[in-house]
């Protein structure tokens, strides 16, 4: 079912930044907001001439560009050299699966998310840079897709359900290796101050 990821996705990052979050967290109140108006617009497209687009998709990519617009000019730079790496390799993989789509062994969606998450885990260590990068790109990649498509009189609807699928699972992947690594970053602290409360001791 197109949509299951993105759903479960979404709402259970919404209830982690509503009940779990700290109130005096920066951006909780626009993060939950900001994932409640996107569920809530999902299911509208949007028509701009022959193209259709998500509706959750064009909010998704609005929220990301006020998240780019906070970062200063030289890193600004960087994320936006980036974003357009990521872009271009979401497009490449699209139109290589539509022209030849015999290398394509797992499913498009799985094989997607899992290149939009190794390359802005390689290009970012701040995992809200991470996930802002991958949906700016990946939403930019698809709309570029779906200008190719409509040259090519072909009818494609941009950030639909299992666009939105791939997002989730990327964005979800990202924030589950950020929780890995600051685990193991603490379990490494608790280790290192249990070798000293021991040399102490003997």
């Amino acid at each position: 079912m197109e949509g299951f990821f993105f759903y479960m996705g979404a709402w259970c990052c919404w209830i982690a930044a509503a009940f779990f979050m700290k109130r005096q967290q920066n951006g909780r109140t626009a993060l939950s907001a900001c994932l409640l108006i996107a569920i809530i617009v999902s299911p509208y497209t949007i028509s701009l001439g022959s193209l259709h687009i998500s509706a959750a998709g064009a909010f998704i990519l609005i929220c990301c560009y006020a998240e780019a617009a906070r970062i200063t000019r030289l890193k600004a730079i960087y994320f936006f050299v980036s974003v357009f790496m990521i872009m271009l390799a979401y497009t490449s993989f699209q139109l290589f699966a539509l022209f030849d789509p015999v290398w394509v062994v797992f499913k498009k969606e799985w094989m997607l998310a899992a290149i939009m998450f190794a390359m802005s885990a390689v290009l970012f260590t701040d995992c809200r840079k991470r996930i802002a990068a991958m949906l700016t790109g990946a939403i930019q990649g698809d709309f570029l897709f779906s200008m190719v498509l409509e040259k090519l009189s072909l009818a494609y609807e941009a950030w639909s359900f299992s666009f939105l699928d791939m997002a989730a699972i990327s964005s979800c992947a990202l924030l589950l290796w950020d929780g890995f690594v600051k685990l193991a970053a603490y379990l490494e602290r608790q280790a290192a101050n249990l070798e000293k409360e021991k040399q102490k001791i003997l």
